[in-house]
């Protein structure tokens, strides 16, 4: 009986596919898809993901109204909500990535290619994140948290996954790339603030976070007006007058949202301390100029003679990175050298009688950066492992002349620059505290590990680090930003914990690499990377045995003291 049901409701729903999508696309390209026969993608799928979407939230509110006590939700949300700020930042960069790459402008018309979209596998991938997004709708009725259930919600979200369908079936191509750009990066930040009201509700920015919906939505309409001004060859032209008049909807049902939520009642919001900042140099340029060139000189030979001794076969210099931004000892060494020299002299100086300077509005913006940075190395890793076939264990396939992992290992490098932040932080801050060996080992020497890898070991087995160090990562940082919010963090000791796992697993992967002496990958960094990171699992072991394991074991040792007086 089902399925004769479901075969009459496939029928019926592949005639109305046809008819929506000729009228939507009349010329017909839209049947040059690649992506029309992917999971999920067919009209009789979509139509009946918004009628189980409409009936629970009919349904659902009616029982949970009806005396059914609020099941908790929080357990799941606290995995939800980080795996959707790493696949909207992940979904964000890539889109500006392939745009990037693809010579696009932030300005219709980009070129639309009907039978090899370079925007199809990303917008497939954000219209798959709309049935995601039904999420948010089922923690809501189950927690019966009903200020939140409103028309704008349900709206929002039925609505957003019907036009994205329609994106991507026939406007699947060109100028849609914005809308993932503006709309994930916005989710990024919308559910990373979920995250941190799971922990406190003390959040000042909150209000913002509609208002750069607003903006989104400013933006879009933009967007939209050109698009539908100057009818793009080969993009729909229904599509943008829809898209046009959508926007506008959403945007003036956000802004009714905005009002009556935040200007209606006005609420006075913390003063934030200001910053000082001032700098101030001065130099002899004649003098400074012979020094550089000098030093250049002395960094060449030495970036020579250590690049030979790791990769003996010389492969390296094959590398069509070698002269990338960075990539030279000399700029390494000098960043080394820069980052200590500031460790020693600025905890002198900040201990000697300088204030604390108030870094926190700069940590507001620099831990979600790091978020988004972190997740999409770490989702863009998996990707291109799966793409080529890649196993979790050596030895993987490493070219040295068309990397498959060169510009992800680049990029990895060029984030442990960033990492350097956190010093600056822990310094500007004064909590001394956090200054550890550990801390400025860890950030030092895992700069220059990943200048050798980047330089003679960017492909093949190298990726596993990527993925296993953004990842933690990801979550080191998301727990910074709440951190920031509240000191209530049930969680904070399996952050450690994770740290640790991750070292075990780079250990094993650093043996199995050793073991097998993969060809292409140069052997002695298999050596140096299997003992580096045996260092570190046992310095962070100590750190966990001191701060989790001994210090609680303190106060019951103070009190059985005290019982004996």
């Amino acid at each position: 009986m089902a399925a004769q049901l479901w075969a009459s409701y496939k029928q019926w729903a592949d005639v109305q596919e046809t008819l929506f999508l000729d009228w939507a696309d009349p010329s017909g390209q839209h049947k040059l898809s690649p992506l029309q026969d992917l999971p999920g993608a067919d009209f009789a799928t979509a139509f009946a993901i918004c009628i189980v979407y409409v009936a629970f939230v009919v349904i659902g509110t009616i029982v949970m109204k009806a005396g059914v006590p609020a099941i908790k939700t929080s357990p799941l949300q606290f995995i939800y909500n980080p795996l959707q700020v790493v696949l909207c930042s992940y979904m964000c960069l890539e889109a500006g990535i392939l745009a990037y790459r693809n010579g696009y402008s932030a300005m219709p018309c980009n070129a639309f290619s009907a039978e090899k979209p370079v925007m199809g596998n990303v917008l497939y991938m954000f219209y798959l994140s709309k049935i995601l997004d039904f999420c948010d709708t089922i923690f809501i009725i189950l927690g019966k948290k009903w200020k939140q259930l409103s028309f704008l919600h349900v709206y929002h979200h039925l609505t957003i996954f019907a036009i994205y369908f329609m994106n991507f079936r026939v406007a699947y191509d060109g100028d849609i790339y914005a809308t993932v750009i503006l709309n994930g990066f916005i989710h990024t930040i919308m559910y990373m603030y979920y995250f941190v009201s799971a922990h406190t509700r003390d959040i000042w920015w909150k209000k913002y976070l509609t208002a750069m919906q607003l903006i989104q939505f400013v933006t879009m309409n933009v967007q939209g007006y050109l698009m539908v001004s100057r009818s793009c060859d080969k993009f729909p032209h229904k599509v943008p007058v829809i898209y046009l008049v959508y926007i506008q909807s959403l945007f003036w049902l956000f802004m009714n949202f905005f009002i009556k939520s935040y200007c209606a009642k006005p609420r006075k919001s913390p003063a934030l301390p200001p910053n000082h900042f001032h700098f101030s140099s001065q130099e002899d340029l004649t003098m400074a100029s012979v020094l550089l060139d000098s030093y250049k000189q002395w960094a060449y030979g030495m970036d020579t003679m250590v690049m030979d001794w790791v990769d003996p076969t010389l492969r390296y210099r094959q590398s069509p990175m070698q002269d990338y931004f960075l990539a030279d000892f000399g700029t390494v060494f000098a960043l080394c050298v820069g980052y200590l020299i500031f460790v020693v002299v600025g905890t002198l100086v900040m201990k000697s009688g300088a204030p604390a300077i108030n870094t926190a509005p700069l940590q507001f913006i620099y831990n979600p950066i790091q978020v988004v940075l972190c997740s999409y190395m770490t989702v863009e890793a998996i990707l291109q492992a799966r793409r080529h076939n890649y196993s979790a264990t050596p030895c993987n396939n490493f070219d040295h002349e068309n990397p498959v992992m060169g510009n992800l290992m680049y990029i990895f490098y060029l984030s442990k620059v960033l990492d350097f932040c956190d010093t600056f932080f822990i310094v500007m801050g004064k909590k001394w505290k956090q200054l550890s060996v550990l801390h400025v080992y860890h950030h030092v020497t895992v700069f220059i590990c990943y200048w050798a890898n980047f330089r003679s070991a960017y492909d093949g087995d190298l990726y596993m680090t990527i993925v296993l160090n953004g990842g933690v990562h990801a979550i080191m940082y998301m727990y910074y930003f709440v951190s920031s919010h509240t000191r209530e963090i049930w969680w904070k000791p399996y952050l450690t914990t994770i740290q640790m796992i991750q070292f075990v697993l780079m250990n094993t992967q650093g043996y199995l690499m050793v073991s097998r002496s993969c060809p292409g990958m140069p052997y002695k960094i298999s050596v140096m990377y299997f003992i580096y990171v045996q260092s570190l699992f046992w310095l962070f072991m100590n750190f966990f045995i001191v701060n989790y394991c001994l210090s609680s074991r303190k106060p019951k040792a103070v009190e059985a003291e005290k019982k004996t007086k």
